[in-house]
C-alpha cells in the first residue's frame, strides 16, 4: 500500500499518528488509573476479581460515555458523584480534544509534505530490492556514478 501515491500518504499519516500520541496515551493511562483507584477506594466492597484490569476497564467505559456514578456501589455517594464528574471531564472532554488536536496537528504535517514522504517511501521500497538487481551491466564502461545526498540546511543558513 505504501508504494501506490494515493495511498502512502495515509500509510504514512497512520505510522506518524501512532508515533505522536505516545505520550498522550501515557497520560491517558495514568489518569484512568488515578480516577479508577478513587472509584475502587470508594466502592462498599472493595473487591473485584481483577482489580487492576477493572479499573481501567471502568474509565475507559466512563470516557466513551457508557457508564455513569451509579456503576460503582458506594457508602459516599456524593463524593462519587464528584469523582464521576472530574474523571468525564477531564477524560472527556479534555483528554479526548487534545488527542484531536494531535492528531490534526500530524495530519497537516504529514499532508503538507505528502509528495516528499512518497518519494521516501518508494525509494526505501526501491533500496529493499537493490541487492537483487545486477547492475554490473547497466554500469559497465562508464566512468561516472551520480550520488545523491541530502543537503544540510544549517550549511545554506551560513553562506
Amino acid at each position: 500500500m505504501r508504494l501506490f501515491t494515493g495511498t502512502s500518504a495515509y500509510i504514512n499519516l497512520i505510522i506518524e499518528t501512532m508515533k505522536d500520541i505516545g505520550y498522550f496515551f501515557l497520560l491517558l493511562m495514568l489518569c484512568f488509573g488515578a480516577f479508577g483507584n478513587g472509584m475502587f477506594i470508594l466502592s462498599v466492597n472493595g473487591e473485584m476479581e481483577h482489580p487492576f484490569y477493572d479499573l481501567f476497564v471502568t474509565q475507559y467505559l466512563l470516557a466513551i460515555g457508557n457508564n455513569g456514578p451509579d456503576a460503582i456501589d458506594t457508602n459516599y455517594p456524593e463524593l462519587m458523584l464528584i469523582m464521576f464528574l472530574l474523571s468525564s471531564f477531564i477524560s472527556s472532554v479534555t483528554f479526548l480534544n487534545m488527542l484531536i488536536g494531535i492528531m490534526g496537528s500530524t495530519q497537516g504535517r504529514v499532508l503538507e509534505n505528502q509528495e516528499r514522504f512518497a518519494l521516501i517511501e518508494r525509494t526505501s521500497i526501491y533500496d529493499d530490492f537493490m541487492p537483487f538487481v545486477n547492475l554490473d551491466k547497466e554500469f559497465s564502461g562508464k566512468k561516472y556514478m551520480y550520488i545523491i545526498e541530502k543537503l544540510n540546511t544549517e550549511d545554506e543558513d551560513d553562506d
